[in-house]
């Protein structure tokens, strides 16, 4: 193998080596927000009658298809604020995730069925929110939305392997 093969060899491998570490290093949280138009224009938990809620969500790829894939939870239905835990430890419960291959969530659905108790949320990316207090309950469909509100951040090795792969490349050039 040539010199010139060689460098450019090293390079190639460099620069493949960054940017596959480029892609979704650990957990991404997202701004979750509902609005749109609710169907019973009720006030659970003191909600106002067409509420607009924000919270967020944090995701690891890492671990999806797993419960660990939920790294945290959080959104207001006027004076519950429901977390991870409302989620989690209860086999009636549902936790569910889809990312794409760079690791970014493409959907996600939390159920809490509260059976036989009185409090309830249902919300999934793609259609539908519904919450209860035991008197009264409220949802909507089509109202929800949700963006990535984390950047990754490649490390300063990744910027390193980045440059000696565009230096192999350039001397590659000039050999």
């Amino acid at each position: 193998m040539t010199k010139k093969m060689k460098v450019m060899t090293m390079g190639f491998c460099a620069a493949m080596l960054s940017l596959s570490s480029l892609v979704s290093a650990g957990p991404i949280t997202y701004d979750v927000t509902l609005s749109g138009d609710w169907f019973y224009v009720e006030s659970p938990f003191g909600m106002p009658p067409s509420p607009v809620l924000q919270g967020t969500l944090t995701v690891d790829s890492a671990n999806a298809g797993t419960v660990a894939a939920f790294v945290d939870f959080s959104i207001a239905t006027g004076s519950k604020t429901w977390t991870l835990d409302d989620f989690t430890g209860d086999p009636a419960n549902d936790l569910t995730a889809s990312f794409d291959v760079g690791g970014a969530l493409i959907n996600f659905g939390l159920s809490n069925w509260q059976i036989g108790g009185s409090e309830f949320l249902f919300i999934y990316s793609n259609n539908t929110v519904s919450v209860g207090d035991g008197r009264l309950e409220d949802a909507c469909n089509h109202c929800v939305s949700f963006a990535q509100s984390n950047a990754t951040v490649p490390a300063p090795a990744t910027i390193a392997l980045m440059g000696l792969g565009l230096l192999g490349v350039r001397l590659r050039r000039k050999a």
